[in-house]
């Protein structure tokens, strides 16, 4: 019997070291659709970029959206923002009425498993220099200090 709870144990423990929430992503490789024209993520070139993931069936993308779209209204010119999902563009567009997203809204030219994500919400905070600041898996805490200090307010 504790030979068998050893190996569940063990293989609990490698499972779990090998889920990675918030995975390093390339973004420059991520392509979306705007209209029908297929374009890359930008980050970096001297501009702040939030990239969040979310879907229309995510519970804990539906709840923090109210607070995502207020703190991010906020933010200026100075920070590109991206919300992606690999919704149709039917989901996206009610999603978009339903939380008056302020933001445009891409689908990713792949399925977001397909891209590297496995979990959502998640969104990431790239500095000027394409350098990821904060990386943050499920409901995320959109007043914190943190995030209002990396948009500059």
């Amino acid at each position: 019997m504790k030979s068998y709870l050893s190996i569940l144990l063990i293989f609990l423990v490698f499972i779990l070291t090998q889920c990675n929430k918030t995975p390093d992503l390339s973004f420059d490789n991520i392509e979306y659709l705007d209209g029908n024209e297929v374009k890359n993520i930008e980050v970096g070139n001297g501009k702040k970029t939030v990239v969040h993931f979310y879907a229309s069936w995510c519970g804990d993308c539906k709840r923090e959206m109210p607070d995502a779209n207020s703190v991010l209204s906020k933010a200026g010119d100075d920070v590109r923002i991206y919300y992606l999902t690999d919704d149709t563009p039917e989901r996206m567009a009610k999603m978009n009425k339903k939380y008056n997203i302020p933001f445009n809204t891409f689908q990713v030219n792949k399925s977001l498993k397909n891209v590297g994500i496995h979990y959502i919400p998640l969104t990431y905070f790239i500095d000027e220099n394409g350098k990821q600041i904060i990386a943050q898996a499920e409901q995320i805490d959109w007043h914190s200090k943190e995030i209002k200090t990396f948009l500059g307010y």
